[in-house]
Parts: structure tokens; sequence; C-alpha cells
């Protein structure tokens, strides 16, 4: 048997380098990559309860985008991923609701509708009217000043009131369930800071008869 010369053999080193790069490779692939697009590309997340019909069922199946905040706002109409805030329910670490309302603007809610900066809006995806008023001078912390200043207190957060409205505050968001009449949401607990935000929704990918894209 004729021994291949030694310049065609593969110096052990370099066997060992290989196989170390295989291995390496197969890790990032198998491993790193997923959780490299769960934290910046997209994300799942299971709707579990009714606050955001009809737009979204319970036990959808969404995809979010994280790294859509970190290159530029939240917009007005955006469905959003969050951490609630310490003030909110305890049980509700993430939670789902829309962006109504972006840092300086107005608002209340009067017979049974939004209004922003002076203007009603068309929201054709919420499942009724509001119920309740938002802010309720009935529940006044104090005196209510003839300009309509005072201060409206829910059990969870007391919010300033300028001339009947609610001015959201810098490095803030306002945030309300599609279903306003059962959603625990912004008008009971206050404005949502900036970096609690996780992401926005942009479809619904299960179950296979609801798959779809939201705007």
């Amino acid at each position: 048997m004729v021994e291949p010369p030694l310049s065609a053999q593969r110096p052990p080193h370099r066997l060992a380098l290989l196989v170390v790069a295989l291995c390496l490779a197969y890790l990032l692939v198998h491993f790193a990559l997923p959780l490299a697009l769960r934290a910046f590309v997209m994300h799942p997340y299971y709707v579990p309860s009714a606050a955001m019909k009809p737009t979204l069922q319970i036990n959808d199946r969404i995809m979010t985008t994280p790294v859509h905040y970190r290159s530029a706002g939240p917009q007005l109409g955006d469905i959003v991923v969050f951490q609630s805030p310490s003030n909110a329910d305890p049980e509700e670490k993430l939670n789902l609701k829309r962006v109504v309302g972006l840092p300086g603007d107005r608002l209340k809610v009067q017979a049974g509708h939004l209004w922003r900066n002076g203007q009603q809006v068309t929201e054709p995806f919420v499942a009724e009217p509001m119920f309740y008023t938002f802010p309720d001078p009935a529940d006044a912390q104090g005196s209510v000043s003839a300009h309509g200043d005072y201060l409206y207190r829910t059990h969870f957060f007391s919010f300033p009131i300028t001339h009947g409205e609610y001015v959201v505050p810098a490095g803030h968001v306002f945030v309300l369930g599609d279903n306003r009449n059962v959603s625990n949401d912004s008008h009971v607990w206050g404005p949502l800071p900036l970096p609690n935000l996780r992401g926005r929704a942009f479809s619904i990918f299960y179950p296979p008869a609801r798959v779809r894209s939201l705007p």
C-alpha cells in the first residue's frame, strides 16, 4: 500500500477546527438564529381575552415586530403588545391594545365616542359605543375649576384634566381595547410608558380560518 504524500494529508488540528466550525454552524442555525429572529424580527403572541374583539378573538395567535419601535415610534391605530405598567392588573404581564393617543394629544370620551384634539374619531373597528365617560367630573378628586380643570381619579390612577380633556404626557401613549366596555386599559390605569412597548401586531397566523393581516 502506497502512503499519500505528506502534503496531501490533512493535519489533525485542521480536522479538529473543521469539526468545531460545523458544530458552531449547527448551533447557529438551530438555536441562535431562531432566538435572534424572536428578539429582533418577529414574535408570536397568544390572545387571552375578549378585550380586542371584534378585531381579535380569544385564542387567536398573532405575529408582532419588536424591531418596529426601535426604528420608528408607534402610530395612531397600531395594535401593540406591551408590558403592563405596575399599577395595572398584576396578572396581566403582557397586554394587547390599540394606540389611540400619542404624546401631546388631547383626549376625552363623550356620548359613546372618542374625541382627539377636538375632533370625534371615526373607529369602525370598535365593538360598540362606549358606555363610560372619560374623564368624568363626577369622579373628580377635589373641586372642578370654571375652566374644567381638575384631578380625575380611578382606582388605579389620577389623571390631571385640562379644559375637560386629558393630555397624553411626553414619553407615553394612550391605549384602548377595541371592545371598549370590557377592556382594562389606559382609561383605567393611565398612559403607557413607551419603554413598555414590545412590538406591533401585523398578522393573525392561527387558526387557519382567521389568518389575515392587521392594519
